[in-house]
């Protein structure tokens, strides 16, 4: 369906709070499936307030099929758990990898990995930062479970890295020049404005 459900309401509401990031994201999908992926940032481009940014979080599967679309927003973040093909599979269940090498070559846009902890990949964080770190990254978010903000104390991991600042309640360090946030969301302060496909628009705490 396009344009979908209240978007206008929502972009009326962007404009009117001076919203500064609008995400196009999914609760069970990628966005990128998305058949008029391209009519939408378009349509949004041409009533949304020139200061918000659009950003696309997705898994990265269909960029390399869609680089001109890919390349209209104004960022990307990928979700990308483990460079470890096993681990991989243990935390999505799939062993379809996005080329996160071939992805950068080609965008044009700055792009973030996220890296969302579970007990299949939690051991990993060492080796993922340096490889994220060699493909030239300069931004990474590192993603608790929702409910099991205890069972990974990622800052401690962190604690003898360089913390420049907190983002909404999140501390962000600069390790070697990489940004990482640890985002636990149970402590959550951020508000976010979700429009979902049925057309429901919901204000709540990201959690």
């Amino acid at each position: 369906e396009f344009p979908i459900k209240n978007i206008d309401n929502l972009i009326e509401k962007v404009n009117q709070f001076s919203i500064p990031d609008l995400a196009f994201t999914g609760t069970n999908v990628d966005p990128q499936l998305y058949r008029y992926e391209k009519e939408l940032i378009n349509y949004i481009r041409n009533n949304l307030n020139k200061k918000t940014k659009l950003s696309l979080h997705t898994n990265g599967l269909n960029v390399l099929n869609k680089l001109d679309i890919f390349n209209s927003y104004d960022k990307a973040s990928i979700s990308f758990p483990s460079f470890n093909l096993e681990t991989f599979f243990q935390v999505t269940k799939s062993r379809k990898q996005p080329d996160i090498k071939e992805i950068l070559k080609h965008a044009k846009i700055p792009v973030k990995l996220s890296m969302l902890i579970t007990p299949f990949n939690k051991h990993e964080i060492p080796e993922y930062l340096e490889k994220t770190k060699e493909l030239g990254i300069k931004r990474l978010v590192i993603r608790k479970l929702k409910n099991h903000d205890s069972e990974y104390p990622l800052e401690d991991f962190f604690k003898n890295e360089n913390k420049v600042k907190d983002i909404l309640g999140w501390p962000v360090y600069d390790v070697s020049g990489l940004e990482v946030t640890i985002c636990g969301f149970d402590s959550s302060i951020a508000h976010g404005l979700f429009l979902f496909s049925d057309g429901r628009m919901e204000d709540y705490l990201i959690k």
